[in-house]
């Protein structure tokens, strides 16, 4: 018997969802005017943006919303609490008392009551509108390049780093035009830590314009344009040597390239969080403004994650 209650005791202390989580969840409505809801026993309104208490359990939410004269039934399934998978620091051992706890489970934290979809699911995230405006902040973490400098032959590289600042403008719900600027490079490390070469190497970085129409399709946005890019190549290696074997001396064999880039730009974001996106750009360079006019090929690109902040609603 004795035993017994250590085992128990110690699942009881182990069990991380049983004792982290509440029996009762706080969660956050988000509706576009005034809207009476009722779930579990209570019955509250709504102006745009309201916390409720709800108790945790297998059973799915339901809200009875009405919005002047639509009414909507909406359904908020349950899914597993995160602080759960924080057994696996004790082995899994408090699984055993969570498996059969209401608190393991837990609900979309914010959410926000649609009336122009027949889903019943609530969105994620707040629905963008007309007439609002965005700025926006990226760290285009990893970039690619590939260049064809004037009598060099093609070049690739790939590296870290680089910003972009642009500005987003909904001419309808669905529907934006963006406008950015931004400089890429290839550092060879996802860390900025200072380098040093002992050897020859090369470099590239691009800056660029583009201007993009796009469409919003639920959590993924889809864009295409015109892309200006200024390409950069270059090659540096410089040999030391001493003539009369007392002085040093050098040679500089370096060289570097511009080319002035017009083209396409294609883009894919996809929303993580209120304003965080997953951003893939790709700037493909068809013309030769510069040092020698011309059709050609020259491409850049990136992905980073992107902060979107509304400033016009």
């Amino acid at each position: 018997m004795r035993n017994l209650i250590l085992i128990l005791l110690v699942l009881l202390l182990h069990s991380c969802a049983t004792i982290l989580n509440n029996e009762y969840t706080i969660l956050t409505v988000h509706t576009d005017k005034p809207t009476q809801i009722k779930y579990e026993n209570f019955d509250l309104t709504v102006n745009k943006k309201q916390g409720i208490m709800v108790k945790r359990g297998p059973e799915s939410l339901i809200i009875e919303a009405k919005q002047d004269s639509l009414e909507k039934t909406f359904v908020l399934s349950p899914h597993l609490s995160g602080t759960l998978w924080l057994n696996v620091y004790n082995y899994g051992a408090g699984l055993i008392v969570d498996y059969f706890s209401p608190k393991k489970y837990a609900y979309q934290k914010e959410f926000f009551l649609d009336f122009m979809t027949s889903n019943p699911k609530p969105e994620k995230f707040l629905p963008q509108r007309k007439g609002q405006l965005y700025l926006n902040y990226s760290i285009p973490f990893l970039n690619w390049f590939s260049m064809s400098p004037v009598n060099e032959g093609r070049k690739q590289s790939a590296g870290f780093f680089g910003t972009d600042l642009g500005v987003d403008y909904n001419y309808k719900n669905n529907k934006f035009v963006s406008i950015n600027y931004g400089f890429l490079i290839d550092f060879p490390m996802p860390l900025l830590l200072p380098l040093e070469y002992f050897f020859s190497y090369e470099t590239m970085n691009a800056e660029y314009f583009t201007i993009s129409d796009n469409i919003r399709l639920k959590n993924i946005s889809l864009g295409y344009g015109l892309s200006y890019s200024e390409n950069y190549w270059g090659y540096h290696h410089i040999e030391w040597f001493s003539p009369d074997g007392d002085v040093e001396q050098s040679v500089d064999y370096s060289r570097e390239t511009k080319q002035g880039m017009l083209g396409l730009n294609l883009n894919v974001q996809w929303r993580l969080k209120k304003h965080f996106h997953l951003g893939l750009n790709y700037r493909h360079g068809i013309y030769r403004l510069y040092p020698n006019s011309g059709f050609g090929y020259e491409h850049n690109a990136s992905i980073g994650l992107i902060w979107k902040f509304k400033v016009l609603k």
